[in-house]
């Protein structure tokens, strides 16, 4: 049967040589669009980092609720990952590659719905809210915000320069990257830990990012379970997530604005 075949390809040489090279053809074209295909992905979940934040998932609660059902509190929680991302250590079933904090210490709602926000080197990393110009508000009366926010409030000013909000007058210290994501029902001003001392703070936010290379939902629901988190406090960057394997049979997860539901 082969020295039949052979002796046909011989024979009708033209026809056997195009039907090699249709087939040689049809491949390079399947390997370009396969190609293209995944290059538009990473461009699309690239500008889906920059855009909605570099961060998978995060636990938001009111500060004096325990975080976990077995009495763990954010605080602790909060140092312990902390700890295991500095050490790279692998949770039982999770990777986790970054770990920021974030605490919402105040709210005004005129003349907008505005967040008194103190967030870690981490958060305003994952979060792209780092400073531009200026430095950190430290002291309680100073803060730092974007320049859409400054713009909002009516703030034509510069870095040492005084705003009035709340009654209470504040020196702005420092400058934020504008986000692209911005809008007018949440806006931030960046306040240091120390603010509102004398006062619990409203909100405990821990922004989260895993490895990349494994399931997300996979490592969540360990880590989850190692830490007994209960499903009511988890958010997703879904903008983000669905690039990576962040789907999630149930619907619990979804992405929320830090001041959404206050």
């Amino acid at each position: 049967m082969l020295k039949i075949a052979c002796q046909y390809m011989k024979y009708y040489k033209s026809q056997t040589f195009a039907i090699f090279a249709s087939i040689f053809l049809t491949a390079v074209l399947l390997s370009g669009i396969s190609t293209l295909m995944y290059s538009s992905r990473q461009k699309d979940l690239e500008n889906s980092r920059t855009m909605y934040g570099d961060w998978h998932y995060r636990l938001t609660a009111d500060v004096n609720l325990d975080a976990g059902s077995d009495g763990s509190d954010f605080e602790d929680i909060y140092k312990e990952l902390r700890s295991k991302v500095q050490r790279k250590e692998k949770g039982a079933g999770y990777q986790l590659e970054q770990c920021g904090r974030a605490q919402v210490k105040g709210m005004l709602t005129v003349p907008y719905k505005i967040c008194f926000l103190y967030a870690d080197e981490s958060c305003r990393q994952m979060t792209h809210c780092q400073l531009t110009e200026g430095r950190e508000p430290v002291k309680d009366n100073e803060i730092a915000a974007d320049n859409y926010t400054l713009a909002n409030l009516g703030f034509s000013g510069g870095i040492g320069d005084t705003l009035s909000l709340g009654g209470e007058t504040y020196i702005l210290t420092g400058i934020a990257k504008s986000r692209w994501a911005s809008g007018i029902d949440e806006m931030n001003l960046f306040v240091g830990e120390e603010f509102g001392k004398y006062n619990a703070a409203e909100r405990n936010i821990l922004y989260l990012k895993f490895d990349e290379n494994e399931k997300l939902y996979v490592q969540l629901e360990a880590f989850r379970e190692s830490y007994h988190i209960p499903d009511d406090v988890v958010e997703a960057n879904e903008d983000l997530t669905m690039y990576l394997s962040g789907e999630k049979a149930r619907q619990h997860y979804r992405h929320h604005k830090i001041c959404a539901d206050r």
